[in-house]
């Protein structure tokens, strides 16, 4: 069985992709496929060693959501900051760290996965939940996809309850 992994590079969203690379790697039926922007690939290459089934990377050849967002002024510095008034001031971030990519650079992203996805013909295709260029890729390529996320579900579906439940029905 065929399984590709796709994800973000950056640790927090990665980790949990890896984690179930790891899990997955225990048993020696499956080929696993991950695919990721090339800051991912040593991570990767440490779950090879340790894995009874083989472990694949495919590089996804553009810039990292992160070196992107910094590159638009949204870097570590920028967003990262203890409790404060400051949390306000970075609002104007928000758009850029969650989709730093230019329209050109975001559908080259897209034909990327979409391209991967067809080459590989996975059984199962698992995508982190904010790696949207690659929730495009699949569409685009009309295959279907699970979504994993190091969020609880909560997080992901309150806002997409009906009559603006999520606003007020769960507590903060």
């Amino acid at each position: 069985m065929k399984i590709l992994l796709l994800t973000l590079s950056e640790y927090g969203q990665a980790n949990t992709i890896l984690a179930l690379a790891t899990e997955l790697g225990h048993r020696s039926d499956l080929d696993i496929h991950v695919g990721s922007f090339a800051e991912l690939e040593k991570r990767v290459d440490s779950i090879r060693s340790r894995s009874r089934s083989p472990v694949t990377f495919h590089t996804i050849h553009a810039t990292s959501l992160a070196q992107a967002a910094a590159e638009k002024g949204a870097s570590p510095g920028e967003v990262v900051h203890p409790p404060s008034n400051k949390s306000n001031k970075v609002l104007h971030l928000l758009n850029t760290v969650l989709m730093p990519w230019d329209n050109e650079e975001y559908l080259h992203i897209v034909q990327e996965v979409e391209q991967l996805v067809n080459s590989l013909d996975a059984d199962a295709v698992v995508i982190d939940t904010l790696f949207a260029p690659a929730i495009d890729g699949c569409r685009s390529a009309g295959r279907r996809y699970l979504l994993n996320s190091p969020n609880q579900t909560l997080d992901m579906v309150r806002m997409s309850q009906p009559k603006l439940r999520g606003l007020w029905y769960y507590p903060a």
